[in-house]
């Protein structure tokens, strides 16, 4: 057998073992069980609507959709700051420049930057100073390796009252929980609407969570979006 007869011999071997290897993954896959998600009342409901294999199909992509927040999540730091002019906070350059003031070294951390909410919010004019502003900072995947070490310099810096590697997680877990109990029902869905009819007075934290697809406003839209959440139809934008 010549040497280019063996490496193909090889190859073709090869490339069976890793077909056969993935078919016995894909086969033993363990199926999404529904029960564990809904109850029997909604998952009676559901299956008016959806076979069972659209309902699985449906929340393996919200499983990984909901691993994929985590994980993302985990790659920020949220940053809670106070006094801060409006030139600085409507500009990422500058805004970085700022939080790199006294530690050059975070400029080459910092991918992107994320403004969350502010006070003032902003409207018809923007104001000179922000009394505070909660914003997201992305970093890159050196800045990931240092991540504890760039949460300490950012505290350090003028006008940064919290810096908190675990904030946005904890952020991305309570969005939508309007009532505080710690899931996302329909009673949350009904909370928002009533808060858009100016029905229900919202506290900054209910604010903060309700606002769900991240547009600084709190309207009947984010109603919709919490009640398909709760109804398993849909997954919390990123």
């Amino acid at each position: 057998m010549n040497n280019r007869l063996f490496k193909n011999t090889i190859a073709v071997i090869v490339t069976v073992i890793m077909v056969f290897s993935f078919s016995v993954l894909s086969f033993a896959k363990e199926k999404v069980d529904l029960t564990k998600y809904f109850t029997p009342q909604k998952l009676e409901e559901l299956e008016k609507v959806y076979t069972v294999e659209e309902l699985e199909k449906m929340l393996e992509v919200e499983l990984e959709n909901d691993k994929k927040i985590h994980e993302n999540a985990k790659s920020r730091i949220l940053i809670h700051l106070e006094n801060i002019d409006s030139k600085t906070l409507k500009s990422n350059d500058e805004l970085k420049k700022y939080l790199s003031q006294n530690n050059p070294d975070l400029l080459g951390y910092i991918k992107d930057i994320e403004i969350f909410s502010t006070d003032p919010e902003d409207g018809d004019s923007v104001p000179e100073v922000y009394k505070e502003a909660f914003i997201g900072i992305r970093l890159n995947e050196e800045g990931q390796k240092k991540i504890d070490d760039v949460v300490e310099k950012l505290r350090e810096v003028k006008g940064v009252v919290m810096a908190d590697r675990d904030g946005l997680v904890e952020l991305y877990d309570h969005k939508g929980d309007a009532d505080g109990d710690g899931k996302v029902t329909s009673k949350d869905a009904r909370l928002v609407l009533r808060y858009s009819a100016n029905l229900e007075k919202f506290d900054e934290r209910q604010i903060s969570v309700s606002d769900v697809n991240f547009d600084k406003k709190v309207n009947a839209i984010d109603a919709r979006i919490i009640l398909r959440v709760s109804a398993r139809l849909e997954t919390l934008p990123n």
